[in-house]
């Protein structure tokens, strides 16, 4: 009798830690929350509207936070520094033409060797009769060292500008599934990541046929890309490399939730998702959590495409399956970040950019769209207060 009882126990303690070990637990804390400005308060567009700060992405490069607005600046580009120092100081703005004339920046990263920095646009609206939606299609790149070495991806050129606009139906194509065979009409960008082996992901949260008319998302697609005499171009066919529901993870989580930044740690060889809601015009409507996807499991075929078999110069075939290509695909799980009395960690805010500062602290900023918040919080965990000038941002540490 002892020993089967002792064999049950031991099989209940081998099963516990056996569940741990493939599931881990993440616990941490925002040790600090603030906001900062982004220009001068009262800022206006030239019909008199006041401009409000938005930011969407952030990355982080030496001692400077670098980020993107998806609203335009009068006067200048929709990206700019700050060096990270609390209080904040006044923000660098930076970019050439091909920055500023870029609309509704959703995401931006630096690539794990800090060599390069990529910023990405929404792709969520294109009217062939009205080409100045060419410019929320754009992605651009460009040396970390040189702040206005930007240029754009896949380049389509019209006599109004430059853009990508011949990605556009490679992320579609992408997005195919039972529902949409052809690739959605209607998709929305909003994170963007590179992991080493030279790996790009770009992050969709929303999915349908029209920006009415739409389901949000975690989906994540992903390729390997080159860069050979500054030209930018992908080794094989963008494809869904992860997809989850967070509501499946987490029952709790009684909101729609739509990815809304990427991002990936170098110290920790993991990667950082942001999910967000928004269902009203309070803070009390808009509110975000973090999930985090261990890189352990991250398959890849490691055979080197010779040099011959990449896509010539620009060239990118929907769909071809180049030969020796990576196999490029994540097993993990997502696992939701949660307090050290194990509640999911929770943002107030609409959180959209996230940057790897050291080995256990992340910088978030968030997009709060024109929602101020009130005066007096009593409940900081989804109340907030900012001017239409400033963002919030929450610094979170791990344990």
């Amino acid at each position: 009798m002892f020993k089967i009882f002792f064999r049950i126990i031991l099989f209940l303690i081998v099963g516990f830690f056996i569940q741990c070990e493939s599931s881990p637990l993440y616990h941490a804390e925002i040790i600090q929350e603030g906001c900062f400005e982004c220009f001068a308060e009262n800022t206006t567009y030239d019909n008199g509207k006041l401009v409000s700060c938005e930011l969407s992405g952030v990355t982080y490069y030496k001692n400077q936070l670098m980020f993107v607005d998806d609203k335009p600046i009068p006067g200048t580009s929709s990206i700019f520094c700050l060096s990270y120092q609390i209080p904040f100081g006044k923000p660098t703005f930076l970019g050439n033409e091909i920055v500023k004339n870029a609309r509704k920046y959703e995401d931006i990263s630096l690539t794990p060797h800090q060599k390069y920095i990529f910023a990405i646009t929404s792709f969520d609206r294109y009217k062939e009769q009205d080409a100045t939606t060419d410019a929320y299609n754009v992605l651009i790149y460009g040396e970390s060292s040189q702040p206005d070495s930007q240029k754009i991806a896949y380049p389509t050129y019209k006599t109004t500008g430059i853009s990508s606009l011949r990605l556009r139906p490679i992320f579609r194509h992408a997005l195919r599934s039972l529902k949409y065979k052809d690739g959605p009409p209607y998709f929305k960008i909003e994170g963007l990541a590179t992991l080493p082996g030279n790996i790009i992901l770009f992050g969709i949260r929303e999915i349908g046929t029209g920006y009415t008319d739409f389901d949000y998302t975690v989906t994540i697609i992903g390729a390997h890309y080159g860069i050979k005499n500054n030209i930018f171009y992908f080794e094989d066919s963008p494809r869904i490399v992860f997809q989850f529901n967070p509501k499946d993870i987490d029952p709790s989580l009684n909101h729609p939730l739509g990815l809304s930044s990427l991002e990936y740690d170098t110290f920790n060889k993991r990667l950082y998702i942001l999910t967000s809601y928004e269902h009203g015009e309070t803070d009390i409507d808009v509110g975000a959590y973090l999930w985090i996807v261990p890189l352990k499991k991250f398959l890849l075929k490691e055979q080197k495409m010779r040099y011959s078999q990449r896509p010539r110069k620009y060239k990118l075939n929907i769909g071809k399956q180049l030969r020796g290509q990576y196999k490029l695909e994540i097993e993990s799980k997502p696992i939701l970040v949660r307090t050290k009395e194990n509640f999911p960690l929770h943002f107030a805010h609409k959180a959209e950019g996230i940057a790897v500062l050291e080995d256990n602290t992340v910088f978030i900023v968030h997009d709060d769209d024109r929602i101020l918040g009130r005066e007096f919080i009593s409940d900081k965990n989804n109340q907030f207060s900012r001017k239409l000038n400033q963002a919030a941002y929450s610094i979170v540490q791990f344990e």
